[in-house]
């Protein structure tokens, strides 16, 4: 039969597609599980939704947009007990958040999200686990991804995992949760997309009142902050944020999104200056 596969509404586009392509080729059978208002999936409908002839299930470690964290244990046990691989989105998460290869039978890394060089990232593989090759020739990557290796990028993504230690996402954490308090200080009606408990500590969703998170991230870029209103795969599109809205919000309201995104070089000082830029626009007062 034709295979299986078991996936979150709030993956990254790069497992979104691939599904919605197997599907819509013929090649794949495709369930899309719910998620709750945080945006979590609940272990009980990951094994509900498994059938025997499920290939595959792949649900997230941690969000990219909102920062809610999936409970993978739980899910790799439902998983376990029918004997289907999980594969888990990390590259938000890794070496921001403790992960053992326990978690999932395959996890996707990247360097760029740790300060590493763009393009370079890492599959784990459970063993014992065979997978067919996508590209074929050199033998490169132990067979499974035949090419020239990008040894100056992979020596730079060793480089940056080394740098970015546990003490270091803690200090990132408390800078987050500073920041957190001083918006709500600062802009009376904001309201938060990312979840209280379990959540990265890098990401800040927010939402304004009548405000669209495409004219905030605009007016804010003029004034030298990069922020967003959704992920970057999504910055070209007009349409809500993809997980927003799986999250049940109305399409008025996930318009409204506006992302923060913490990292390793971000300071207080910087933030401090985002509040104050932030709550000008919104007043309409000199920044």
């Amino acid at each position: 039969p034709r295979p299986h596969l078991v996936i979150s509404p709030v993956e990254h586009p790069s497992v979104l597609d691939v599904a919605a392509w197997l599907e819509g080729s013929g090649r794949a059978a495709v369930t899309r599980l719910p998620v709750d208002g945080e945006g979590r999936v609940d272990p009980e409908d990951v094994a509900r939704a498994l059938r025997p002839e499920t290939a595959l299930v792949s649900v997230m470690h941690a969000n990219n947009e909102v920062g809610t964290v999936q409970p993978i244990a739980a899910i790799r046990a439902a998983c376990g007990e029918a004997g289907v691989p999980l594969h888990a989105d990390a590259c938000q998460s890794f070496a921001k958040l403790p992960l053992s290869a326990d978690e999932a039978d395959l996890l996707t890394l990247n360097a760029h999200k740790i300060h590493g060089p763009k393009g370079v990232g890492a599959l784990y593989v459970r063993r014992g686990l065979r997978l067919t090759p996508l590209l074929h020739g050199g033998g490169q990557e132990g067979g499974l991804r035949s090419g020239t290796l990008n040894v100056p990028g992979i020596a730079g993504f060793g480089e940056a995992v080394t740098r970015y230690t546990p003490a270091e996402s803690e200090r990132v954490r408390g800078l987050r949760d500073r920041a957190l308090a001083r918006l709500r200080e600062a802009l009376p009606g904001l309201a938060t997309n990312s979840p209280e408990r379990g959540v990265l500590g890098n990401i800040i969703n927010i939402a304004l009142p009548g405000r669209s998170g495409k004219d905030l991230a605009r007016d804010l870029d003029r004034l030298g902050f990069q922020v967003s209103p959704s992920s970057a795969c999504h910055a070209t599109q007009l349409t809500p944020s993809h997980v927003l809205l799986a999250m049940g919000q109305a399409p008025e309201r996930a318009d409204r999104a506006l992302r923060i995104s913490l990292g390793r070089t971000t300071t207080a000082a910087e933030l401090d200056g985002l509040v104050d830029a932030l709550r000008a626009i919104v007043t309409g007062a000199s920044p």
